[in-house]
């Protein structure tokens, strides 16, 4: 899995049969790489922290199950923390970006 940003959403007019009715989320991965589009099976939105599921394992979700998908968002983080070059205090992020302290876009907290 990889984590991602979520950075925007895609339209479709015209697509084959099993993304009919599927979010399609552009993402982009956390550690720099480029920006893709999966299919949204968590309910994420732009500026989530979201887990991406690539590959077959991406059509397991009920969401993506009949999408011919190599990606799928499969769970929107709260809250995330990682050291990214091993030197010193975790960085910690939280859903919708947010550094910790800050407030929630949760609106249940």
């Amino acid at each position: 899995m990889l984590l991602c940003r979520v950075t925007g959403t895609t339209v479709t007019t015209v697509h084959a049969g099993g993304l009919g009715g599927a979010r399609l989320l552009v993402v982009r991965p956390e550690d720099g790489g480029a920006q893709f589009v999966a299919v949204d099976a968590a309910g994420a939105g732009p500026g989530d922290l979201v887990l991406v599921s690539q590959g077959s394992a991406a059509r397991i979700p009920a969401a993506a199950a009949s999408a011919p998908t190599d990606a799928a968002v499969v769970g929107v983080v709260d809250e995330a923390s990682h050291d990214p070059d091993g030197s010193g205090p975790a960085a910690a992020t939280r859903r919708g970006g947010a550094s910790p302290g800050a407030a929630s876009r949760d609106p249940e907290g």
